[in-house]
């Protein structure tokens, strides 16, 4: 916030506004510039509400979304995933190779703690994840086997 003219000015980056604490800040400095300071933002329990609520929203979006575009075999994992509060994965993923060519796929991946998830179909492509570092899961009966992976 800075006076200028006689006018505050607030300057907010795009890239604050994929940031939740970042854009509490500017709305707090924004009612302060109003002289409003009886608003939620103030609250910190008013606002870490609205912020679970919002992000129980989103992952709740994100996880239609993922459920929509994956295969049905591997819904019953997403579900349990999102109910356990674990992080969701990315459909469809594409694992490269050091030339930066796609080498194998995986039916759900989580990049970040190098778990895939194969369907039948996809066996082939174990070898060059597990070449890469990764566990890799089937999708028939090591649903738990995954789950516990992802909690490492």
């Amino acid at each position: 916030m800075l006076e200028l003219d006689g006018y505050t000015v607030i300057v907010v980056q795009s890239r604050d506004l994929n940031d939740s604490q970042a854009v509490r800040q500017h709305l707090r400095n924004i009612a302060q510039a109003i002289g409003r300071t009886d608003l939620p933002v103030f609250n910190e329990k008013a606002t870490a509400a609205a912020s679970s609520a919002s992000e129980e929203t989103r992952q709740s979006n994100e996880l239609d979304e993922l459920l929509k575009y994956c295969d049905e075999r591997c819904r019953d994992v997403l579900r349990a995933c999102a109910d356990q509060g674990g992080p969701l994965p990315e459909v469809g993923y594409e694992l490269q190779d050091e030339q930066g060519r796609v080498c194998a796929e995986a039916e759900l991946a989580w990049p970040s703690k190098q778990v895939a998830l194969l369907l039948p179909e996809q066996a082939e492509a174990e070898a060059e994840f597990v070449a890469q570092g990764w566990k890799v899961f089937s999708t028939e009966g090591e649903q738990q086997k995954l789950l516990d992976a992802l909690k490492d």
